[in-house]
């Protein structure tokens, strides 16, 4: 197995909110609208976000942090910025100049299959050059990255990513990752933890309790269902012409998820015999989103 591969680094953490949370661990990882994810599409593009890093997982979360393991078989390609130049002079040869630029897929003919060796090395150049006189271009380079995908999914791998660094690995399939067990920060506050060490978020986290995070997560479902005729109004009676598009994306994206939220935290809270009728979850669960 190349070094580039990664299968089974224990564990991985992924940082995540108490209703992400509540539904994880009743229906697996799920892909969510972009609209509605809190970093959109992150700095590799749509797909989950796991790290080998606790601080990391810390900072992306809001209070909650699963341990996960990958599927069997599962391959993740590692970002470092090494590259072969080799190879790199090679294709450049082979394909011009423009292979090693923004729009590389242009110089590569429809009939040509890259090999394992030539995209790994490939993608590499690009994560290493991905800052250009200085300025990031991360818009570029989640372009490109979406483009490395179907490269990297003729070669098998089910995601990239560099394991320590402040990008995380992404991984595009949901059912490659399996939650392991779920935690929770105390006193989470993302500038505090952003630069603390390690040893004292595990100082800070304990696993979580079912009833606490049924609570929190009910309170988050319960905004969610309240934002819903709010954006019925502004798509109907727009305030800025140049957000309506927004706004309706997200109103689509509501009314398609939150009737699958409050089946899971029904679901979670017979599971731990947790009573519906506290107040927030009954609220969050009555709550509706049709007209």
């Amino acid at each position: 197995m190349s070094k580039r591969d990664e299968q089974e680094p224990a564990p991985f953490f992924h940082g995540t909110s108490a209703l992400a949370a509540v539904c994880i661990s009743i229906d697996g990882f799920r892909l969510l609208p972009v609209i509605l994810r809190r970093w959109y599409l992150g700095l590799l593009g749509h797909g989950i976000y796991i790290t080998a890093s606790l601080r990391q997982a810390a900072w992306f979360s809001s209070g909650y942090i699963f341990r996960v393991r990958l599927a069997p078989g599962t391959r993740i390609l590692r970002l470092d910025g090494q590259c072969d130049p080799r190879v790199i002079d090679s294709l450049r040869r082979e394909f011009g100049k423009d292979v090693l630029g923004p729009g590389f897929d242009k110089a590569i003919p429809s009939n040509k299959h890259l090999r394992r060796v030539e995209v790994i090395h490939l993608l590499n150049y690009h994560w290493a050059h991905h800052d250009v006189e200085g300025k990031r271009r991360d818009d570029l380079l989640i372009a490109e990255l979406a483009v490395f995908r179907r490269y990297l999914a003729r070669c098998h791998y089910a995601g990239l990513g560099s394991l320590n660094s402040d990008a995380g690995v992404v991984v595009f399939s949901p059912t490659r990752l399996l939650a392991h067990s779920l935690l929770e920060l105390a006193d989470c506050d993302v500038l505090r933890w952003s630069n603390a060490p390690e040893a004292a978020i595990r100082q800070r986290l304990s696993e979580a309790d079912p009833t606490r995070l049924a609570l929190v997560a009910a309170a988050e479902l319960h905004s969610a269902v309240q934002s819903v005729p709010l954006l019925r109004q502004r798509v109907a009676k727009p305030e800025h012409e140049e957000l309506v598009d927004l706004d309706r994306d997200e109103l689509r994206a509501l009314l398609a998820e939150v009737p699958r939220w409050q089946v899971c935290l029904r679901r979670f809270c017979e599971k731990h015999r947790i009573a519906a009728k506290e107040p927030v979850v009954a609220s969050a669960l009555m709550g509706a989103t049709t007209s």
